[in-house]
């Protein structure tokens, strides 16, 4: 995950190695790449705008398909607002689960970028589960007011 360091203004991601292209739906504070590349932001606030310098993203690990799960990113987390964006690998089943471990809110999502109106929840800590063909994941999600 990439972020940038100003906050509370206009982002565009884009790839510095395909002539500074705009990553489409790119535009919030924090960008997570899905392949290893250059990246900047453009910062802009009413007439002015800059771009930011290109940072290398470079994956590493050892991918064993024995320790794959569903790719599951909730941003931004925790949450003030309605939205939380979901961005995937493969298709998931997302449910979001309360305290007392009671389903809230279930769907299911192909790949890509998904937005999803959490507008109504109280403030709380709540789970995330992602189910796909490669297994399951949970993940915290704060919700404040």
């Amino acid at each position: 995950m990439i972020s940038a360091v100003a906050s509370g203004y206009n982002y565009q991601w884009v790839k510095c190695d395909n002539s500074n292209a705009l990553i489409i739906g790119a535009n919030s504070q924090t960008f997570i790449p899905t392949v290893p590349g250059n990246y900047a932001v453009i910062i802009s606030e009413n007439d002015c705008s800059d771009t930011s310098d290109c940072s290398a993203i470079i994956f590493t690990g050892i991918n064993n398909g024995a320790f794959d799960q569903p790719q599951l990113f909730i941003y931004p987390n925790p949450i003030a607002g309605n939205i939380v964006f979901f961005e995937t690998d493969d298709a998931i089943a997302v449910e979001v689960l309360n305290p007392l471990r009671q389903i809230i809110f279930e769907d299911s999502f192909g790949s890509g970028k998904h937005q999803v109106n959490l507008g109504d929840m109280r403030a709380g800590v709540y789970s995330v589960r992602a189910t796909s063909l490669l297994g399951q994941k949970t993940v915290k999600l704060v919700k404040y007011e």
